[in-house]
């Protein structure tokens, strides 16, 4: 090959090369935008999920307290609150995710691997199941709109509330925005 032409190759390889490199510089920019709105879109969401279930909780259930909040333990789109009455507890898990359909799917591949009860609960989001343990405890988990809502609670009676209570506040959310 003439010296010529090898010099005019070894520049377009160079120009091509730095183009895709700036192509991939930018569509990593992008991705890491587009996670960080969506992480404070959640971090949002989630606090206001919690002031709403706090003013909803301090109506229908006075004598409980907020014990504690965990962030981010199954994913940047999760969420733990962990309420406490005299006599029984409720750990209620909120899981956001970027559509209804995500959240849809999410809810069937919980359901294929028996990591939620089998017995339906009627009227509470738009699926829910739950499992019964032993002497009235177990676990409700329930698909609203983008949101997958697990408790596990002392007493199904009171699981089945604070699933009406989250449920409800993710319901008024969604009719806001």
């Amino acid at each position: 090959m003439p010296p010529l032409m090898s010099s005019l190759l070894y520049s377009h390889t160079i120009i091509v090369m730095k183009t895709h490199l700036i192509i991939f510089g930018a569509l990593l920019i992008l991705i890491v935008t587009c996670s960080t709105l969506f992480a404070d879109s959640h971090k949002e969401q989630s606090k206001s999920i919690l002031e709403r279930v706090e003013r909803a909780r301090k109506e229908a259930e006075p004598n409980w307290t907020l014990e504690r909040i965990k962030d981010h333990q199954s994913g940047p789109n999760n969420t733990i609150f962990r309420w406490k009455s005299e006599t029984n507890y409720a750990e209620i898990s909120v899981s956001i995710y970027e559509s209804d359909t995500a959240a849809g799917d999410q809810f069937k591949k919980l359901k294929m691997r028996s990591q939620i009860g089998t017995t339906p609960v009627e009227q509470i989001g738009e699926e829910a199941f739950k499992c019964i343990g032993s002497q009235g405890s177990g676990g409700i988990t329930v698909r609203q709109t983008n949101s997958i809502i697990q408790i596990s609670t002392s007493s199904l009676r009171v699981g089945e509330k604070w699933a009406r209570i989250v449920v409800n506040e993710i319901k008024s959310l969604s009719k806001k925005n």
